[in-house]
């Protein structure tokens, strides 16, 4: 919404001045960026706020969540296991670290950063090109971040069959 200034301070209702910006979010879509803004800020704080466990796995322990049963249970990790540590370890800028303890967290941590980067300017100004937006709502995106979650299993995996 902007107002025209050339019309303001002549008596002129300021109301009737006010236009939707071309390009501008709608009210649905507004709500939308914001709750992938909250996600991502969540992810990235997760991160921050956490100390990186040194086994490369149970970080999540310290907000209370139990360990993971399948490794507990199995001696292999499940799919998730060591995401919360790579988080942490990312938010270090210990990038090798992270991407050695949890590939898939990597990317996440880094699209996670890539919206907030893009989208808090967006919701701040009221415009938005969509671009982050158009991609996380694209089949390509989703297939490709399987395809990483799921390559980072079998990696984690074959290296506790390797370590043995």
């Amino acid at each position: 919404m902007s107002a025209d200034p050339a019309a303001i301070g002549r008596g002129t209702d300021v109301a009737a001045c006010v236009r939707p910006q071309p390009g501008a979010p709608t009210r649905p879509e507004r709500l939308l960026y914001g709750a992938v803004v909250m996600a991502s800020a969540a992810l990235v704080l997760t991160g921050a706020l956490l100390k990186p466990d040194p086994r490369g796995y149970g970080t999540h322990e310290q907000v209370g969540l139990p360990p993971c049963p399948l490794l507990r249970l199995t001696g292999f990790p499940c799919a998730t296991c060591g995401f919360t540590t790579a988080l942490a370890q990312m938010a270090r800028f210990r990038w090798v670290d992270a991407l050695g303890t949890h590939p898939f967290a990597c990317l996440a941590f880094a699209g996670a950063s890539l919206v907030l980067l893009r989208a808090i300017p967006c919701l701040a100004v009221g415009r938005c090109d969509g671009l982050v937006f158009r991609s996380l709502g694209s089949g390509w995106c989703w297939a490709a971040c399987a395809a990483v979650y799921l390559g980072s299993w079998a990696y984690k995996a074959l290296a506790v069959v390797l370590t043995r």
